[in-house]
């Protein structure tokens, strides 16, 4: 399917341009995300920054217009979105602590708060 063709499909018949692009671009998308996000996401936000990158190409194909090629466009959604979801995650890494891991201590003759 050619460029014009999955444009055109898009405004004939979503559901199936959708299809076509899970079909013609599903393989480079998982192997762009999985590249980027292998080393510290689970298979579950891998799987949900894949359906993030179809869900935004989709949505955004008014702004595709035919400036270059398609695979070229979805290749920078998925590396966008991947490194975003990375981004996400090390954040969280680095801004959850535990309770056990504080240095605090509950004094022994607090107060209660009755």
């Amino acid at each position: 399917m050619t460029d014009s063709e999955w444009i055109l499909l898009v405004k004939e018949s979503p559901q199936e341009a959708y299809k076509a692009l899970i079909d013609q671009y599903g393989n480079l998308i998982y192997a762009i995300v999985l590249n980027k996000l292998k080393s510290v996401a689970s298979r579950e936000d891998i799987e949900d920054c894949v359906s993030d990158v179809f869900v935004e190409i989709f949505s955004n194909t008014d702004k595709y217009e035919g400036k270059g090629p398609i695979k070229s466009y979805i290749s920078i959604i998925a590396k966008r979105k991947a490194i975003n979801t990375y981004k996400k995650i090390m954040y969280s890494r680095q801004n959850t602590g535990y309770i056990e891991d504080e240095d605090s201590e509950i004094p022994e003759n607090s107060a209660s708060p009755d």
